[in-house]
């Protein structure tokens, strides 16, 4: 029998979104050594068409796997939630409604069903638990779970205090990101990539993220902004389409139409190290990516977060840095920020102490994985209850009308 430890591990893999898509590299990175495997599960299990993602399964598969499964891990995204989702690869597949009720709901029935551990890598939580998900056994799937973490002190008040929940808040685990890529160890990428895009290898890159929903200015103003900004600067202004799922690719080419400064427009990236790349070697960054920010932080490049909407999650990540001045509330703001980070001295931008946080949520996965807690009574009782109250499974797919069809009666649309 091989000693190697097989997880399922959810979120939204299956779709060209930068941030999320690091979460198994992160954790692979980290769980391999102990001879911990991950087995990424995503709602559709499509192939996101980037060179350097670790391929997933449909969620169904968690079901129906055949193989041995050990421990089930959630997360991170902002997933926690039952929210629809308007993601065009979710309603191709008829997933609207529940792909991320399945990503965490749904994985902790499966972690019931199997009678295997279920822990929490850090999501993030958007809303608070509403009557239908209590009504479903939210709290008891959250005392089911043999550890419980979440990635900023918001999502933890929105979950609520459960009796006898082993929790936890840390860091979004990709400020990780170059322990596992070091900068030089991106070097050929990002010399790739500027081959690719007939850049001059001496510029000093201002890297932009623009997110459709962030913009309080036309594409045109926009454009003339960071003309004066980058222009007065010396610094060649880089689009990076961070979430073409969103249509990054295409926010990014309507401003460049307007550019007449010299810039490049990363529409086209090729997979994750090729947007990392383009980050880690920035002078600053200026984005409405949280993600595209803790890439900058992790490579010691300034940065300021357009949190427009004002997200809980921008100042969530922020609160754990102790980095409130870098939120920007719109793009004028974000360009102000950008003067005084600039201005400041090279510093590092991830605490020691934030590492050492993930140590130790890192050596607890593993301890679950390893020696699983006797919560077979707990995992019954949830698995029991939600049956109970109205559930039907046919062939893995899970149908529970109240979960699926009161959230969208709260207007919450997005992550």
């Amino acid at each position: 029998m091989s000693d190697v430890k097989r997880v399922f591990q959810t979120g939204t893999f299956d779709v060209q979104n930068y941030g999320d898509l690091l979460f198994p590299l992160i954790a692979d990175f980290r769980l391999k050594p102990w001879n911990i495997s991950i087995l990424p599960v995503s709602p559709t299990g499509f192939d996101t068409g980037w060179q350097d993602t670790v391929p997933s399964v449909p969620f169904r598969a968690m079901l129906n796997e055949a193989d041995a499964i050990d421990a089930v891990m959630i997360g991170g995204g902002n997933i926690v939630h039952a929210g629809p989702s308007y993601l065009r690869d979710y309603e191709v597949a008829g997933l609207t409604g529940r792909a991320y009720a399945e990503l965490w709901l749904g994985a902790s029935l499966i972690g019931a069903i199997r009678n295997i551990p279920v822990v929490w890598n850090a999501p993030g939580v958007p809303m608070a638990m509403t009557k239908e998900l209590e009504t479903a056994g939210a709290t008891l799937a959250l005392r089911a779970a043999d550890y419980v973490s979440v990635r900023d002190r918001s999502s933890a008040d929105l979950l609520g205090k459960h009796d006898a929940m082993n929790s936890a808040v840390v860091p979004d685990t990709v400020i990780e990101l170059a322990r596992m890529w070091p900068r030089a160890s991106l070097a050929p990428t990002f010399k790739a990539l500027i081959e690719r895009k007939l850049a001059p290898p001496e510029a000093r890159f201002l890297a932009i993220h623009v997110k459709e929903r962030s913009l309080d200015l036309t594409h045109a103003e926009l454009a003339t902004a960071i003309e004066q900004f980058a222009g007065s600067r010396g610094l060649t202004p880089l689009l990076i389409a961070i979430g073409p799922c969103h249509d990054d690719h295409l926010t990014a080419r309507r401003i460049a139409r307007h550019l007449k400064l010299a810039h490049v427009l990363l529409d086209d990236p090729v997979g994750l190290a090729e947007i990392a790349s383009a980050i880690a070697n920035a002078t600053l960054y200026l984005g409405s990516s949280m993600h595209g920010y803790i890439t900058g932080a992790a490579y010691n490049v300034p940065g300021a977060i357009v949190a427009r909407p004002l997200l809980d999650k921008f100042a969530g990540f922020l609160a754990h840095i102790d980095r409130p001045q870098d939120l920007a509330v719109d793009w004028r703001m974000a360009f102000e920020l950008g003067a005084a980070r600039l201005a400041e001295p090279p510093r590092q931008c991830i605490p020691d102490a934030l590492f050492e946080m993930l140590d130790t949520h890192w050596a607890r996965i593993r301890a679950v994985v390893a020696k699983p807690g006797a919560l077979m009574a707990k995992r019954t009782r949830f698995l029991r209850h939600y049956v109970k109250n109205g559930v039907e499974a046919s062939g893995g797919a899970w149908l529970f009308d109240p979960l699926y069809n009161a959230p969208r009666r709260t207007g919450w649309r997005g992550s």
